[in-house]
Protein backbone atom coordinates (compact mmCIF):
# COMPACT_ATOMS: atom_id res chain seq x y z
CA UNK A 1 0.00 0.00 0.00
CA UNK A 2 1.44 3.33 -1.05
CA UNK A 3 2.18 5.83 1.69
CA UNK A 4 0.12 8.99 1.97
CA UNK A 5 1.66 11.84 0.01
CA UNK A 6 2.66 14.74 2.23
CA UNK A 7 1.47 18.19 1.29
CA UNK A 8 4.27 20.72 1.17
CA UNK A 9 3.52 23.92 3.05
CA UNK A 10 5.90 26.83 2.52
CA UNK A 11 7.49 28.59 5.48
CA UNK A 12 5.66 31.76 4.46
CA UNK A 13 2.29 29.99 4.68
CA UNK A 14 3.23 28.37 7.99
CA UNK A 15 4.09 31.80 9.39
CA UNK A 16 0.80 33.26 8.12
CA UNK A 17 -1.21 30.42 9.68
CA UNK A 18 0.69 30.90 12.95
CA UNK A 19 -0.09 34.63 12.86
CA UNK A 20 -3.79 33.99 12.17
CA UNK A 21 -3.98 31.33 14.90
CA UNK A 22 -2.57 33.80 17.44
CA UNK A 23 -5.10 36.46 16.41
CA UNK A 24 -7.92 33.94 16.80
CA UNK A 25 -7.49 34.19 20.56
CA UNK A 26 -9.14 37.62 20.36
CA UNK A 27 -12.64 38.16 21.75
CA UNK A 28 -14.18 38.53 18.28
CA UNK A 29 -13.25 36.63 15.12
CA UNK A 30 -15.37 37.81 12.20
CA UNK A 31 -15.64 36.72 8.57
CA UNK A 32 -16.32 39.83 6.47
CA UNK A 33 -17.14 40.40 2.82
CA UNK A 34 -15.04 42.85 0.82
CA UNK A 35 -16.83 42.13 -2.46
CA UNK A 36 -17.01 45.13 -4.83
CA UNK A 37 -15.13 47.26 -2.28
CA UNK A 38 -12.60 49.60 -3.94
CA UNK A 39 -9.05 49.10 -2.67
CA UNK A 40 -8.70 52.75 -1.60
CA UNK A 41 -11.85 52.57 0.54
CA UNK A 42 -10.74 49.25 2.05
CA UNK A 43 -7.39 50.76 3.08
CA UNK A 44 -9.15 53.82 4.50
CA UNK A 45 -11.45 51.67 6.65
CA UNK A 46 -8.47 49.62 7.85
CA UNK A 47 -6.78 52.83 9.02
CA UNK A 48 -9.90 53.93 10.89
CA UNK A 49 -10.06 50.54 12.63
CA UNK A 50 -6.54 50.80 14.03
CA UNK A 51 -6.58 50.18 17.74
CA UNK A 52 -10.07 48.67 17.47
CA UNK A 53 -9.72 45.75 15.06
CA UNK A 54 -7.32 44.12 12.62
CA UNK A 55 -8.31 42.78 9.21
CA UNK A 56 -6.32 40.13 7.38
CA UNK A 57 -6.82 39.26 3.72
CA UNK A 58 -5.69 35.77 2.76
CA UNK A 59 -6.68 33.06 0.30
CA UNK A 60 -9.71 30.96 1.19
CA UNK A 61 -7.67 27.77 1.65
CA UNK A 62 -5.31 29.49 4.06
CA UNK A 63 -8.14 30.94 6.16
CA UNK A 64 -9.91 27.56 6.17
CA UNK A 65 -6.70 25.84 7.28
CA UNK A 66 -6.09 28.38 10.06
CA UNK A 67 -9.67 28.04 11.35
CA UNK A 68 -9.43 24.25 11.22
CA UNK A 69 -6.16 24.25 13.17
CA UNK A 70 -7.02 27.03 15.62
CA UNK A 71 -7.59 24.69 18.55
CA UNK A 72 -11.00 26.32 19.13
CA UNK A 73 -13.68 23.91 17.95
CA UNK A 74 -16.39 26.58 17.55
CA UNK A 75 -14.27 28.39 14.95
CA UNK A 76 -14.79 25.43 12.60
CA UNK A 77 -18.36 26.72 12.19
CA UNK A 78 -17.00 29.80 10.38
CA UNK A 79 -15.45 27.75 7.55
CA UNK A 80 -18.64 27.54 5.40
CA UNK A 81 -18.81 31.35 5.35
CA UNK A 82 -15.32 31.84 3.90
CA UNK A 83 -15.31 32.74 0.20
CA UNK A 84 -12.76 34.20 -2.20
CA UNK A 85 -14.07 37.72 -1.59
CA UNK A 86 -13.93 37.51 2.20
CA UNK A 87 -11.39 38.62 4.78
CA UNK A 88 -11.06 37.86 8.48
CA UNK A 89 -11.31 40.46 11.24
CA UNK A 90 -10.04 40.19 14.82
CA UNK A 91 -10.87 42.41 17.77
CA UNK A 92 -11.00 42.59 21.56
CA UNK A 93 -14.30 44.47 21.20
CA UNK A 94 -17.58 42.56 21.01
CA UNK A 95 -19.28 41.53 17.78
CA UNK A 96 -22.10 44.07 17.98
CA UNK A 97 -19.76 47.01 18.55
CA UNK A 98 -17.58 46.00 15.60
CA UNK A 99 -20.65 45.55 13.37
CA UNK A 100 -21.78 49.06 14.33
CA UNK A 101 -18.38 50.53 13.49
CA UNK A 102 -18.36 48.81 10.08
CA UNK A 103 -21.90 50.05 9.34
CA UNK A 104 -20.87 53.64 10.12
CA UNK A 105 -18.02 53.43 7.61
CA UNK A 106 -20.21 52.57 4.61
CA UNK A 107 -20.48 55.09 1.79
CA UNK A 108 -23.16 55.64 -0.89
CA UNK A 109 -22.60 53.83 -4.18
CA UNK A 110 -24.38 54.12 -7.53
CA UNK A 111 -26.04 51.07 -9.04
CA UNK A 112 -24.12 48.97 -11.54
CA UNK A 113 -25.35 46.46 -14.07
CA UNK A 114 -25.72 42.98 -12.57
CA UNK A 115 -25.97 44.05 -8.92
CA UNK A 116 -28.94 42.74 -6.96
CA UNK A 117 -31.29 45.33 -5.50
CA UNK A 118 -31.05 45.25 -1.68
CA UNK A 119 -34.72 46.28 -1.47
CA UNK A 120 -37.43 47.57 -3.80
CA UNK A 121 -36.04 50.59 -5.64
CA UNK A 122 -38.89 53.05 -6.11
CA UNK A 123 -38.96 56.09 -8.37
CA UNK A 124 -41.38 58.54 -6.79
CA UNK A 125 -43.71 60.83 -8.67
CA UNK A 126 -42.54 64.40 -9.02
CA UNK A 127 -40.27 66.77 -10.93
CA UNK A 128 -36.76 65.90 -12.10
CA UNK A 129 -33.88 68.06 -13.28
CA UNK A 130 -33.94 66.38 -16.70
CA UNK A 131 -34.69 68.41 -19.81
CA UNK A 132 -37.00 67.18 -22.60
CA UNK A 133 -35.20 65.06 -25.17
CA UNK A 134 -33.80 61.50 -25.41
CA UNK A 135 -34.20 61.00 -21.65
CA UNK A 136 -37.98 60.74 -22.11
CA UNK A 137 -37.50 57.59 -24.18
CA UNK A 138 -34.96 56.20 -21.70
CA UNK A 139 -37.38 56.68 -18.79
CA UNK A 140 -40.32 55.21 -20.72
CA UNK A 141 -38.24 52.18 -21.76
CA UNK A 142 -37.81 51.08 -18.13
CA UNK A 143 -41.50 51.46 -17.28
CA UNK A 144 -41.65 54.99 -15.89
CA UNK A 145 -44.31 57.52 -16.85
CA UNK A 146 -42.53 60.74 -17.87
CA UNK A 147 -44.24 63.97 -18.90
CA UNK A 148 -42.90 67.42 -19.71
CA UNK A 149 -44.08 70.18 -17.40
CA UNK A 150 -42.62 73.68 -17.13
CA UNK A 151 -39.66 72.76 -19.30
CA UNK A 152 -38.58 69.75 -17.19
CA UNK A 153 -39.39 66.05 -17.19
CA UNK A 154 -41.80 64.99 -14.43
CA UNK A 155 -42.51 61.44 -13.26
CA UNK A 156 -46.27 61.05 -13.12
CA UNK A 157 -46.60 58.13 -10.68
CA UNK A 158 -44.64 56.12 -8.13
CA UNK A 159 -43.08 53.09 -9.81
CA UNK A 160 -41.06 50.13 -8.52
CA UNK A 161 -38.11 50.29 -10.88
CA UNK A 162 -36.34 47.19 -9.53
CA UNK A 163 -37.73 44.63 -7.09
CA UNK A 164 -35.69 43.43 -4.11
CA UNK A 165 -33.28 40.67 -5.17
CA UNK A 166 -33.66 41.44 -8.88
CA UNK A 167 -30.54 42.01 -10.98
CA UNK A 168 -30.20 45.58 -12.21
CA UNK A 169 -30.03 46.01 -15.99
CA UNK A 170 -27.69 48.48 -17.66
CA UNK A 171 -30.71 50.54 -18.78
CA UNK A 172 -32.11 50.81 -15.25
CA UNK A 173 -28.67 51.58 -13.80
CA UNK A 174 -28.36 54.40 -16.34
CA UNK A 175 -31.79 55.80 -15.44
CA UNK A 176 -30.95 55.70 -11.72
CA UNK A 177 -27.78 57.67 -12.43
CA UNK A 178 -29.77 60.26 -14.41
CA UNK A 179 -32.26 60.62 -11.54
CA UNK A 180 -29.50 60.66 -8.91
CA UNK A 181 -30.87 57.54 -7.21
CA UNK A 182 -28.08 55.93 -5.17
CA UNK A 183 -29.50 52.67 -3.76
CA UNK A 184 -26.37 51.06 -2.36
CA UNK A 185 -24.04 51.59 0.54
CA UNK A 186 -20.69 49.95 0.12
CA UNK A 187 -18.28 48.92 2.84
CA UNK A 188 -17.01 45.93 4.78
CA UNK A 189 -19.95 43.61 5.43
CA UNK A 190 -20.05 41.26 8.44
CA UNK A 191 -20.91 37.71 7.33
CA UNK A 192 -20.45 35.58 10.46
CA UNK A 193 -18.62 36.02 13.74
CA UNK A 194 -17.35 34.10 16.74
CA UNK A 195 -17.84 35.51 20.23
CA UNK A 196 -14.98 34.26 22.38
CA UNK A 197 -16.75 35.10 25.63
CA UNK A 198 -19.91 33.18 24.80
CA UNK A 199 -18.16 30.55 22.67
CA UNK A 200 -20.82 31.01 19.98
CA UNK A 201 -20.92 31.75 16.25
CA UNK A 202 -23.41 34.28 14.93
CA UNK A 203 -24.32 34.55 11.25
CA UNK A 204 -25.62 37.81 9.80
CA UNK A 205 -29.23 37.58 8.66
CA UNK A 206 -29.70 34.07 10.01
Amino acid sequence: MAGKKETHVSEEKKQKVKELAELMKKKTVMIVSIKNLPSAQFQDIKKKLRGKAKIQVAKKKLIDFALDHSGIKELHELIPYVEESTAILFSDKDTFEISGILASEKSPSKAKEGQEAPEDIIVHAGPTELLPGPDISALSAVGLAPKVEKGKIHIMQDTVLVKAGEAISSEKASVMAKLDIIPFKIGIEPVASYDGDEKKVYAEGR
